[in-house]
């Protein structure tokens, strides 16, 4: 299996301008990549007609119908003439299967790839094939990525659980759970219908362009691993990288190697390094969970819940990769279900009892998994785990710490969102595929000073998906925090 290993072909075209060439570039950039297995092969690049070929497969893939079901979102980066400087690639148009969908998105950054007919069964492997836009350049490099998502359907859901300490309630009664059926503005207040939250002071209502929920939407099924930050960080400029992480690049001799936590050894199981001897230009970050410096090595921990991360990192994750954060009341639809009613104290797997993990087996490995205590199966830890750490080909919601929807990881780490109290987020604004110059997210209507929660803030035990939200600095960087991105295909559509 490829993991964060690069392959180059490079062929001469005959019938192209003998002296350009292209170069075949394969990353596996994945949420999933060991959890479900999802892997991306025998990638080509047709300069002639600007088709784009791939075969794609992922495991233990599901439709049931048009509103439960999983899917890829695939999104490519080329290299003008083999330069350093990775821009976005944009698509124009796919070729028909029958069996698939294959849904560009409106702004044409990507594509969302799963099963088109009802079924339990592994995606592929299947040929994928994609024309692109025009690319600049007389040749290029291009690097393809894949991320694993799960469609949350439209409908009705509730926000707030009638007990959590600052949960949302409804007409001035904190013992009840705001219904939301619609994506129209919110009234804060006391009166019928209106909503608060407790012991909070804000006074801003909730603008009808904030996502609410209501309306469909997909979500990453993982957190961002450390990989997918890896292979990131691999496609930036020093200065960019440099902001991305923790420890000083601007300097010829590091000492701190493991960039994240700005440490000589891994903390917060963040195994993302880089050689100790920096030179110029940008840097090639590789992983090093166990300190043996063999770079990538199958215990080196890339499957693994990325840690030590700022919510300026995060915007700039998800600007470069065509995604956005959720907000906060879309965390409750996507862990509680539409239609469901909440329970008192209730956590992601939609029980209030939760055990804490007191081992982890094949640490750091493909096949990591966890061991709790007692006979209880919903486990908690707040320190990085594998992505998908629970789930199984055969698993339930509790034994496999899955939402509603079957999305993984809420309790994997702590979780970002945008919270309530922003009122200048917009529900149709994704991230461009582009940074500015320093390595910061383009985005007009993103600005890390926004109000940005995060479910969390519980060291001995996991918070209620309804517990209020709390802010951090946007360039705060702890072992418990991580994040995951949302994205609709077709902003007028589920």
């Amino acid at each position: 299996m490829l993991c964060n290993t690069e392959t180059t072909i490079k062929r001469k075209i005959s019938n192209y301008k003998m002296s350009k060439y292209i170069c075949f570039i394969l990353i596996l950039l994945s949420s999933n990549l060991y959890s479900n297995n999802l892997q991306l092969s025998n990638v080509t690049y047709n300069p002639i007609n600007n088709k784009l070929k791939f075969t794609l497969s992922w495991e233990n893939s599901w439709r049931t119908s048009n509103d439960a079901f999983d899917a890829a979102w695939i999104f490519a980066k080329y290299a003008p003439n083999g330069g350093s400087q990775w821009l976005p690639v944009t698509f124009a148009d796919s070729v028909y299967q029958a069996s698939i969908f294959q849904q560009i998105s409106f702004d044409d950054l990507g594509v969302m790839i799963g099963h088109a007919n009802n079924t339990f069964n592994d995606f592929g492997p299947i040929t994928i094939e994609l024309f692109t836009h025009d690319l600049i350049g007389d040749f290029q490099d291009i690097k393809i990525f894949a991320t694993e998502m799960v469609y949350v359907p439209e409908g009705p859901f509730y926000a707030g659980d009638g007990v959590s300490d600052f949960r949302i309630y409804q007409s001035g009664n904190s013992t009840v759970p705001l219904y939301i059926d619609s994506e129209d503005e919110l009234i804060r207040g006391s009166g019928p219908g209106e909503f608060d939250q407790q012991i909070l002071t804000y006074t801003n209502d909730i603008p009808d362009d904030y996502p609410k929920g209501y309306a469909g939407f997909y979500s990453m099924k993982y957190k961002v691993s450390t990989l997918q930050y890896l292979d990131f960080l691999n496609c930036l400029s020093r200065t960019q990288q440099n902001l991305r992480t923790n420890t000083d690049l601007n300097q010829a001799i590091i000492s701190n190697r493991y960039v994240m936590a700005n440490r000589s050894t891994p903390a917060g199981r963040n195994g993302i390094k880089c050689d100790a001897d920096l030179g110029t230009g940008p840097i090639t970050f590789y992983m090093d969970l166990d300190e043996d410096d063999i770079p990538n090595e199958d215990n080196d921990g890339a499957s693994i819940a990325l840690s030590y991360v700022s919510i300026s990192d995060m915007l700039a994750y998800l600007d470069w990769s065509g995604l956005r954060p959720m907000t906060e009341l879309e965390f409750e639809k996507l862990c509680r279900g539409a239609y469901i009613p909440p329970i008192a104290g209730e956590y992601a797997w939609g029980s209030d009892t939760y055990n804490t993990i007191i081992a982890i087996v094949h640490p750091g490995q493909a096949i990591e998994k966890t061991v709790g205590a007692g006979t209880v199966p919903y486990l908690y830890s707040r320190g990085a785990l594998r992505v998908g750490h629970s789930a199984t080909s055969n698993g339930n919601r509790a034994n496999s710490c899955a939402t509603y929807y079957g999305i993984m990881d809420i309790h994997n780490l702590d979780e970002f969102m945008i919270g309530v109290e922003a009122t200048d987020f917009s529900k149709w604004s994704y991230g461009d595929g582009n940074l500015d110059i320093n390595g910061d997210a383009g985005v007009s209507d993103w600005t890390a000073q926004s109000a940005f929660a995060i479910a969390g803030n519980s060291i001995g035990s996991p918070p209620p998906i309804s517990k209020g939200k709390i802010r951090y600095s946007p360039t705060y960087r702890s072992s418990g925090q991580g994040f995951r991105g949302v994205r609709k295909v077709n902003p007028n559509q589920n």
